[in-house]
Formats: structure tokens, C-alpha cells, sequence
């Protein structure tokens, strides 16, 4: 079945529309349109929510359930639930749920503090991509020059100094500078739990392994079009590439072959800007120059879900899934960022 944008809550919207209307609330309906950005649908008395209701209600009632009494059971058990507030050393936990707007828990924010350099490490040119690994123990920093730098993020808080040059090699944060590049570094991942790293610059993936004292790729992959955005499986057999196709791919990393999703009307219009997993790795999003976003399933390589004009029709930069998978943060080239829920299929 092709992916349709939120088609089940549009009708759903609609219906509610129809039914304000009908009980003569026009204000309020044109109102819940432009909040939903929803085209009032034309009055029709055979699409009554209020009839869809009572027919459900008359089926249930059969099976001893009644709809009115759960609703006002479950409000009730809302207003009494207390407010659940974290304690401090537990707001940065990894075991906290995340961003979650539809629970009776209040999580305070980590306050913002002063921050200051603690260290610096200079490329020849313009550093244009930094990542962490999977651990957050190591850094990543790729540049136009084109060269990539491998950091120890324990010993850049530890170090005292801002220079780019330390006597000692024992105390350097800088553990390594990695050649063999031939432009811009567009991407940096490293291997999941593995002393590994992939690059990209125009068209090329380039391995290397962080082990040992070589600074050149042990091999590399050549794609089609110019790389834009790596991303890999936790397993670590899975790479998720997006170039300046409209087509994402997901590499098998023992063999180098790549999976296309066969169906072209699920594809994005233009080049592809970003793709990342979700938490749960059931699911990758990808955003696109065409400015759409779309949610793909691990399993069947199939869009699942798309966001249309996401960003106004602008060209969108940038996603991240939030740590329980709920929602997804989005960038565009129109100066903003979008938090979408994914289970109501609005924005937020």
C-alpha cells in the first residue's frame, strides 16, 4: 500500500470539523481548520461523527463495554494522578523516557550553565562535521582541508589548556589524523561498539580502522552520486546512505550491496539531505531538498509515512528521533525547527 500523508487523522479532523458545523459552531470549525491547517470539508449529514459514535457505542454495548463511562473513568484517574517531578541526579540518566508530552510526569530541564573552551583542535580549513561515537569516549571532526581528526573526549575536559599544541603526547586529546580524503568531508560515522570509522567526501565511503598507527582508508566504496549522510545499524551491518539522489540506501556492510526500496512513488523528488535511525532501529526517517520527511520500516525498506511541505515546501536539513521514539525533530533552510508527534501525525 503506497504511504499517504496522515491520511487517517485528515479524516478524522475532517469529520470533527463537520460535526462543529453541523451543530452550528462555524467559528469554532473554521478556528480547529487553520489550528490543523485542515480544508473545512463541505457539509454532509450522512458523515456525522455523532452517528459513527453511537453506532460504535450501540456495537459495544453489546459486549459490555460502554464508551461514556471508561472516558469519564480514565479523566478521572488523570485528575487524581500526582505530579511526578525527577530527582536531579536522575535528569540526565540514560534510563529517563525522554521528551514526552502526553504523561502527568513534569521533567525539569537541565539548567544552563556557564560554558567555557576547554580545549581547541584546528584543521587547515573549515571543520564542517563532527560526530561522537556510540559511547561518546571518542570525536570525530572532518574538514574542507581534507583531513579527519580522532579526539579523546576524556582527556579534552581533563586538559588545562586552550592551545592546539601539547609537549606531552600521553595528555594530547588528539590521538590520531586521518589522510586519503579527496574533498570535503560531508559524513562521519563510526562503527557501532568497534575501533572503526566511514567517511564520505563526493562520492566516496572510505574505511578505516582506528586500531594501529596507519592514517590511511583499508578500503573504500564508490558511490553513484555525491554523499551527503551516513548512519549505521547498531549491529553494525547495516549503513544507511543518503547522496544528492533521490534514492536512500541501505547498504549490507559485509557485502556492499545496497537495498532501493522497488516502489518509485514512495522515493523523495530530489537530493537527500540527512537519514537517522530511530531508537528502536524499527524505523529510519530521511529529509530531502524536496521538503519532504519520510519514515521508512528497517524490515521491509518501505516509507512508511511521509511529511509533506514539512518546512513550507523548503528544503529540510536536518531530523533526529526523540530517545522513545514519539516524536522527531526537523531543520529547514527556513530558519526554524519543527517537533513533530508521530503517533497523532501533527506538528507540535
Amino acid at each position: 500500500m503506497d504511504a499517504q500523508p496522515f491520511q487517517s487523522s485528515l479524516h478524522l479532523y475532517q469529520l470533527i470539523i463537520n460535526q462543529l458545523q453541523q451543530d452550528g459552531h462555524e467559528g469554532l470549525a473554521k478556528t480547529v481548520s487553520t489550528y490543523l491547517n485542515v480544508p473545512i470539508p463541505p457539509s454532509n449529514p450522512r458523515a456525522s461523527l455523532k452517528q459513527l459514535v453511537d453506532v460504535a457505542d450501540h456495537v459495544l454495548k453489546k459486549n459490555g463495554f460502554d464508551i461514556l463511562q471508561t472516558i469519564t473513568e480514565s479523566r478521572s484517574m488523570e485528575e487524581e494522578a500526582p505530579i511526578d517531578i525527577l530527582p536531579d541526579d536522575l535528569l540526565l540518566d540514560d534510563r529517563a523516557p525522554g521528551l514526552d508530552l502526553d504523561t502527568g510526569s513534569l521533567h525539569r530541564p537541565a539548567s544552563i550553565g556557564k560554558y567555557g573552551t576547554r580545549y581547541v583542535a584546528k584543521h587547515k580549513m573549515e571543520c564542517v562535521v563532527a560526530r561522537f561515537d556510540t559511547m561518546g569516549t571518542y570525536v570525530a571532526t572532518g574538514a574542507i582541508d581534507p583531513s579527519i581528526k580522532i579526539l579523546d573526549v576524556k582527556k579534552m575536559i581533563e586538559c588545562k589548556t586552550t592551545k592546539t599544541e601539547i609537549g606531552d603526547p600521553a595528555k594530547n586529546p588528539v590521538l590520531k589524523t586521518l589522510y586519503g580524503q579527496e574533498g570535503t568531508i560531508t559524513d562521519i560515522e563510526f562503527f557501532p561498539h568497534v575501533n572503526k570509522l566511514v567517511s564520505a567526501d563526493k562520492n566516496v565511503m572510505r574505511f578505516y580502522d582506528l586500531n594501529g598507527t596507519t592514517k590511511q582508508p583499508k578500503h573504500f566504496h564508490t558511490e553513484t552520486s555525491p554523499i551527503r549522510s551516513l548512519a549505521f545499524h547498531p549491529s553494525g551491518s547495516f549503513l544507511l546512505v543518503g547522496t544528492e539522489s533521490n534514492m536512500l540506501r541501505l547498504y549490507d556492510y559485509h557485502t556492499m550491496i545496497p537495498y532501493v526500496c522497488s516502489f518509485k512513488n514512495e522515493h523523495h523528488n530530489a537530493a537527500i539531505n540527512q537519514a537517522r535511525f530511530s531508537n528502536d532501529y524499527r524505523s529510519y526517517g530521511s529529509c530531502s531538498d524536496d521538503g519532504c520527511v519520510r519514515i521508512w520500516d528497517t524490515v521491509t525498506n518501505r516509507c512508511s509515512k511521509y511529511i509533506p511541505n514539512a518546512h513550507r515546501g523548503d528544503p529540510v536539513t536536518s531530523i533526529q528521533f526523540s530517545r522513545n521514539g514519539k516524536y522527531l525533530l526537523t531543520s529547514g533552510i527556513d530558519a526554524k525547527a519543527r517537533l513533530w508527534d508521530l503517533r497523532m501525525d501533527k506538528l507540535l
